[in-house]
C-alpha cells in the first residue's frame, strides 16, 4: 500500500495569507483606537491615524534612548537620531 500526501499550494495559500493579514490589521486597529482617542483627549483636538502613529513612534524612540543602560554608544547614537527624526515628524504633522 502506497502512502500519498496532498500539499495545498497556489491560490489557497495566498488567500489564507491575505485573510490572516486582514485579520491582523483589524486586531491592530481595534487595539490602537483607544490610544488615538486618548491622544485626542490629551491634545484637545481630534487627531488622525497618521498623527497618532507619529506620536507613538516618538514615544517608542524616547524609550529606546532612555531604558537600555548597557547599550553601546553607537547604538545609543542611532536611537538619538531616530528620536530627533521622530520629533521633527511630530512637529510637522501636528
Amino acid at each position: 500500500m502506497e502512502k500519498q500526501m496532498t500539499i495545498p499550494t497556489g491560490m489557497a495559500t495566498a488567500k489564507s495569507v491575505a485573510e490572516m493579514t486582514r485579520r491582523m490589521g483589524a486586531v491592530m486597529t481595534s487595539c490602537m483606537e483607544p490610544l488615538r482617542k486618548y491622544y485626542s483627549d490629551v491634545l484637545g483636538k481630534e487627531i488622525s491615524w497618521t498623527q497618532m502613529r507619529a506620536l507613538f513612534e516618538a514615544q517608542t524612540a524616547m524609550l529606546a534612548c532612555i531604558l537600555p543602560a548597557d547599550y553601546s554608544l553607537a547604538l545609543r547614537s542611532l536611537f538619538g537620531v531616530w528620536l530627533v527624526m521622530a520629533l521633527k515628524k511630530c512637529r510637522r504633522l501636528l
